[in-house]
């Protein structure tokens, strides 16, 4: 992986299942790329941010680092950004309800953030375009709402990974 920094290796055996399997986190972060955040463990799992996330995070970077521009033309940031304008504008009304820009028509028309770049996390971002953030389905819905609670072994351990990941995204601002 280049140009990235590798955040977390954090191994588990799973003795509890038919075999040992040893998973790590990878969590990666280039300031123009979310490059991946991925759990890999034999068999090759993968949890993927979809590319709705990884552009709108290069969107609202772009944003960023032109606010002092004013309102910028979604056909600039598209260009930059070497993204598809057709794309970005499926992904602005996610934005748009979140009130996270305000958009401008017209002559100068384009896209700014509302709020200073500092107060956008990349969570609260990844969390409009992907939804949850967890490693597995059940703790979208709450580990009491799961019927194997008590005697989930590996529930402490998606608990950890998830608030792992949590933490990460939750601290790197648009500014960062």
């Amino acid at each position: 992986v280049n140009n990235v920094t590798l955040i977390s290796y954090a191994p588990y055996l799973a003795k509890e299942l038919h075999e040992s399997i040893d998973y790590f986190l990878i969590i990666a972060y280039n300031l123009t790329r979310l490059t991946l955040i991925t759990l890999f463990g034999k068999g090759g799992f993968a949890m993927k941010i979809s590319t709705k996330g990884r552009y709108a995070l290069r969107m609202l970077i772009d944003l960023a680092l032109h606010q002092q521009d004013g309102f910028i033309a979604l056909k600039d940031i598209a260009a930059r950004q070497n993204i598809s304008k057709k794309y970005l504008e499926q992904i602005v009304p996610i934005l748009n309800k979140s009130n996270i820009l305000q958009a401008n028509r017209g002559f100068q028309g384009g896209y700014r953030l509302v709020n200073p770049a500092s107060t956008y996390t990349v969570g609260s971002i990844l969390r409009l375009t992907e939804g949850s953030l967890t490693p597995i389905a059940c703790l979208d819905w709450s580990p009491e709402g799961c019927e194997r609670r008590n005697d989930c072994m590996t529930l402490p351990m998606w608990q950890g990974l998830s608030r792992v990941i949590a933490e990460y995204l939750d601290g790197i601002t648009l500014q960062d």
